[in-house]
């Protein structure tokens, strides 16, 4: 797989540029180091895009072109845009790739059901091993990525924005939210000074599909005692209703078990005979707001 792209865009500038030597030099610098910022990002993103994208559609052709269709779109239409926005944009125009690439099979698939002895791409890559599905990946993926990479900079814009205390971030999260606490207190490990997540979880129920801690997580033998190996340093308040029908309660009590285990600190609310809105009962709590602010992070800086 090459470990570059062409990038045409910035050939254009460079070619109408007609100054003396030492203006068109000091114009074209800026354009040139942008063009190899943009290459040496797409080098060190491509193996890991690939393999995704090979997960994803079972097909080496069909992932490097979807990779490398992506590589192209992301230097001709963002290739000026700033350096910290090129993952989150490269990430989303890959999985739009991968999409397109999955509904051109659909209807391919319908139009093989109607000649026979014809078997569609599907069938013919399901009927060999693959040898790439049963590998975990150790770093979220791309929707995930993306979610947390934009949580974190809004976190890091408002406290720019409003001179805010960064000793004194604090997490909270329910429900979906809940899931996605315990996924940016695991990726984002001693960069809380306190987490409350409640009727959260690791696991999510079959059909819902909520943000992950990562595939390494998820994966593990054990992906509580994973999630609280990272989260083991930050102070966790845990609630959740004991009826809950949406998100399983044990849930919540493995996870709680798992950080005593690893020797965290942690309390847990568990509410008898309350459903899913057991947010009343946590941020009703009378120390809730108190016991967060009793924590501080030790090595922030301003």
């Amino acid at each position: 797989m090459p470990a570059s792209v062409s990038l045409a865009p910035f050939a254009g500038p460079l070619a109408t540029l007609r100054w003396d030597d030492g203006a068109q030099a000091s114009v074209e610098e800026p354009i040139l180091e942008q063009a190899r910022a943009l290459d040496r990002f797409l080098a060190s993103i491509e193996k890991r895009a690939f393999r995704m994208a090979r997960i994803a559609l079972r097909h080496d052709e069909d992932a490097l072109d979807s990779v490398q269709d992506a590589m192209l779109q992301l230097a001709r239409r963002y290739g000026r845009r700033p350096s910290e926005e090129w993952r989150p944009l490269f990430y989303r125009i890959l999985q739009n790739r991968i999409r397109d690439c999955q509904r051109r099979r659909r209807v391919q698939a319908r139009i093989m059901a109607w000649l026979p002895g014809l078997k569609s791409q599907d069938e013919a890559g399901e009927a060999a091993a693959d040898q790439y599905a049963a590998v975990p990946d150790r770093a979220p993926l791309p929707a995930e990525q993306l979610a947390t990479d934009q949580a974190m900079q809004a976190l890091e814009q408002t406290i720019k924005e409003f001179n805010a205390d960064r000793a004194r971030t604090y997490l909270t999260g329910l429900s979906m939210g809940g899931y996605g606490s315990w996924f940016l207190a695991a990726n984002n490990p001693s960069r809380f000074a306190a987490v409350a997540v409640v009727c959260g979880g690791v696991r999510p129920p079959p059909g819902i599909n909520v943000p992950r801690p990562n595939d390494g997580f998820t994966a593990a033998a054990d992906p509580y005692a994973a999630v609280a190996a990272k989260v083991v340093n930050t102070p966790v308040w845990v609630f959740h209703g004991g009826a809950d029908p949406v998100v399983p309660v044990s849930e919540s009590r493995k996870m709680v078990e798992a950080l005593k285990a690893a020797g965290g600190s942690v309390r847990y609310n568990e509410y008898q005979g309350v459903g899913h809105n057991s947010w009343d009962q946590a941020y009703g709590e009378t120390e809730f707001f108190s016991w967060m602010l009793a924590h501080k992070l030790k090595s922030a800086k301003r």
